[in-house]
């Protein structure tokens, strides 16, 4: 009966098992590889099989580089286990450099085409898709770090988590509502220091264009072109509030551009129409004959007080006064 090994699943995190036996450099030596196998019909199969593995430095043709055959493989309802390496140690020889390619073949039937990748780059093991899969994950395990690959190999390292828990990724992130944080974006934070890496205080600093090409690309020299040569400038938002960018208003219709006051002084135009009362108004009177007034005076002989009223002129030309605290 002619068998077809249908999927293999690769477990690291989803990826590949590392069994705990590890070399002086800690790559591992031995692979825990499970697999799947149907009949001609599509149906689990059942029993002990011969199955070989054998590892290439090409995708096709070519004389292996390594070789080990599992006999009286247990499979129970299609499914096997067992561990590469534990027939030829070797193997570990093999995977530290360059791209590798693992064939298999059951009993019988003709090596499974494609060969699949298993590539090795120091202290990590990748696997790739398996044979006849629909979709496949590729992982990678390193000593300190995990890493998933793109499915189609490129780019290598796509989502990279190290041993302290930071992600790295080579694209964008995106969830159900769109993308997630892109770069360029400000945002406001309540500590004194900057908190992560990835993030720069908004204090117009002027900062490499080498260093930070993707901020630069979406900035520019928006902000202030540093040296003209090699930096640029961050937004300056030390005391200063953002506002939207309005193509409609001459005040915001051009980016980067500072205005506002902490302290506003109003100018004669700015101030309410208005006028004042003068009240009671002492005016000064000298008579010849040195003769008083009726009413009180003062101590001064021949000056008495006087009751005035009247109003002076209007002031102020009740324009609007600015009212922006300062922004950019």
């Amino acid at each position: 009966m002619k068998n077809h090994l249908v999927s293999i699943l690769f477990i690291i995190l989803l990826g590949i098992l590392l069994v705990n036996v590890f070399a002086q450099n800690n790559v591992p030596q031995i692979i825990n590889y499970q697999g799947f196998i149907t009949d001609k019909d599509g149906k689990s199969s059942s029993g002990d099989f011969i199955i070989k593995f054998s590892l290439y430095d090409r995708v096709a043709g070519g004389d292996p580089l390594w070789q080990e055959t599992h006999n009286a493989v247990k499979v129970e309802g299609g499914m096997f286990n067992i561990a590469l390496g534990s027939v030829d140690s070797t193997l570990n020889t093999y995977i530290q450099s360059g791209q590798r390619y693992l064939g298999i073949k059951v009993g019988n039937d003709p090596e499974l085409s494609p060969r699949m990748r298993l590539a090795s780059v120091p202290y990590s093991l990748k696997a790739e898709k398996s044979a006849h899969a629909d979709s496949s994950m590729y992982a990678v395990h390193a000593d300190k770090a995990y890493a998933l690959d793109a499915p189609d190999g490129a780019p290598q390292n796509a989502v990279f988590v190290d041993d302290e828990g930071n992600v790295e990724v080579a694209g964008r992130v995106k969830d159900k509502t769109g993308f997630m944080m892109p770069v360029g974006s400000v945002i406001p934070f309540a500590g004194d220091t900057v908190f992560t890496a990835g993030w720069l205080v908004c204090d117009g600093s002027a900062i490499s264009r080498n260093a930070y090409a993707d901020l630069f690309k979406v900035i520019g020299i928006t902000y202030g072109g540093g040296n003209g040569v090699s930096t640029f400038n961050l937004t300056n938002l030390q005391g200063r509030i953002p506002v939207g960018y309005d193509g409609g208003q001459a005040e915001f219709d051009s980016l980067g551009s500072k205005s506002g006051e902490k302290a506003h002084t109003l100018t004669a135009a700015e101030m309410p129409v208005h006028n004042h009362k003068n009240g009671y108004y002492d005016r000064l009177l000298r008579y010849n004959n040195g003769t008083r007034t009726a009413g009180s005076s003062d101590n001064t002989v021949n000056e008495p007080d006087i009751t005035s009223s009247g109003i002076i002129s209007n002031a102020g030309g009740g324009q609007s006064h600015n009212n922006l605290q300062p922004y950019i």
